[in-house]
């Protein structure tokens, strides 16, 4: 029985075939180069006592062959000369079928049901990875730029059983000959040169803080690996998280606690803190990667959601918006964390001083004049603009469109609210702090924390 039949996607002479033979149980699969003249055995590497079901040819490399038998799925780098295992997490079963779409291998098994190997590049590029002398960036295919789905839904417990969707994002690949001896950095740059995101192998701090779902919702930190290998890495296109004083799944760290429903809740995948960082726009991105002093550099094409009715001025308005949130974030962000600093030294101080009433009383005063810079109430203050633009940002990323007016007033207004709490904080240290700070010298205590608030630029305007 001959299960089938794949014509070459690059030679018109070559075609691939899959038999059955029913005296045994062999697998048997067939190279022509002669349009069907002759036919050579290709199934070296195959096991013995297994049958083939289908055999077909990459349609970028010609010398990427993939099969399928009664057992699992096979690769070949040369033809059919030579085969082994693609099994990986693909369970023991039938593969009655194949096909390559786009960057993807799709397979089918006799139990009905799909496995999908997502993004076969390093395939295509194995032998530029296996020649390469310490390490190898691979060539990333086009990304898409796909915003998260707007369902609020709660995970399905984990126990359930369900299938996974591709790598957000791009996908990166890179592979290490050896361990790597010292730093191994990802960057990645847009089309004028401006940093967009970096990741390292350093692992990020742990956070202490208390989740309020549960901890297998939650993905890993992006960590780059440097054992030897292959390693993918997805990036998911976004620019760093800002700097909010308050996130979805935790309580505030202001004196209010805000939850808001996520909108990106997959097990093992979902963002530990949300807001986000912005989307970026479509374009043309540089990827460097940098292995023990050795850099390595790739261009990655990012294209918008089909679906997508935005133009690319309005993506790019969007964007610029976006960034003008983030900055108002750190600014009042930064602030707000000087603030603090100085409120608990300040109540140090006076836990010092005992019961000196001139020095409790200024100190008091003080800190009076500063908690509304902090309130996370209201609609004053670094705390309230913070909490008020981490809201926008997370309205802003719902979709592809120009900000409205009311979206650009709203953020003008919070940028005002940190220009103005930074007037306030000038005024309370150019008039409360300099004879504070004297009593706190005669009384052998040390000067208090700087608290300077953003300039005028408070937006990054």
């Amino acid at each position: 029985m001959v299960y089938n039949l794949d014509a070459s996607h690059a030679d018109a002479a070559t075609a691939y075939a899959a038999v059955e033979d029913f005296g045994d149980t062999d697998p048997h699969l067939y190279r022509t180069s002669d349009y069907g003249k002759t036919w050579q055995a290709i199934d070296h590497g195959l096991p013995a006592g297994v049958r083939s079901r289908v055999v077909r040819e990459d349609d970028r490399d010609p010398n990427l062959l993939y099969a399928g038998t009664e057992m699992g799925a096979y690769v070949s780098f040369d033809r059919g000369d030579a085969w082994q295992p693609l099994q990986l997490n693909l369970p023991h079963t039938v593969v009655s079928d194949m096909k390559v779409h786009g960057n993807d291998l799709v397979i089918s098994t006799y139990g009905r049901a799909f496995w999908i190997l997502d993004d076969v590049t390093p395939l295509r590029q194995a032998a530029q990875a296996e020649a390469a002398p310490e390490a190898y960036l691979y060539r990333p295919e086009t990304a898409m730029r796909v915003r998260w789905s707007e369902n609020q839904d709660t995970p399905l417990p984990p126990e359930v059983p369900a299938g996974q969707n591709p790598p957000e994002g791009a996908i990166l690949d890179y592979y290490l000959k050896a361990p790597a001896q010292g730093p191994v950095t990802l960057a990645i740059y847009d089309s004028a040169g401006h940093l967009v995101r970096q990741y390292s192998n350093t692992p990020p701090p742990p956070d202490t803080s208390p989740a309020n779902v549960p901890e297998y919702w939650f993905g890993p930190p992006h960590v780059l690996p440097t054992t030897a290998g292959m390693h993918r890495f997805n990036w998911d296109l976004r620019y760093p998280n800002p700097k909010a004083l308050t996130y979805s799944y935790y309580g505030g760290l202001l004196d209010y606690t805000e939850y808001t429903l996520t909108w990106h809740a997959i097990v093992g995948h979902t963002p530990r803190v949300q807001p986000v960082g912005a989307l970026i726009i479509p374009g043309r991105f540089t990827l460097k990667l940098t292995v023990d002093g050795q850099t390595y550099t790739r261009h990655l094409t990012v294209k918008n959601d089909p679906r997508s009715a935005a133009t690319p001025a309005a993506l790019a308005a969007q964007l610029a918006l976006e960034k003008r949130v983030t900055a108002g974030l750190a600014s009042s962000y930064d602030a707000y964390q000087q603030i603090a600093r100085l409120r608990s030294t300040l109540a140090a101080d006076q836990a010092k001083v005992g019961k000196d009433p001139a020095l409790t009383a200024a100190a008091a005063q003080l800190d009076q004049e500063l908690a509304p810079l902090v309130s996370g109430t209201g609609n004053a203050g670094f705390g309230a603009a913070n909490r008020d633009l981490g809201r926008r940002l997370q309205d802003l990323d719902f979709g592809d469109y120009r900000p409205t007016p009311s979206d650009v007033g709203a953020v003008e207004a919070s940028c005002k609210q940190i220009r103005d709490a930074a007037v306030r904080l000038q005024q309370i240290e150019q008039q409360a702090l300099p004879g504070l700070e004297r009593e706190l010298s005669a009384a052998h205590l040390a000067a208090l924390p700087a608290a300077a608030g953003p300039s005028g630029a408070a937006c990054g305007e």
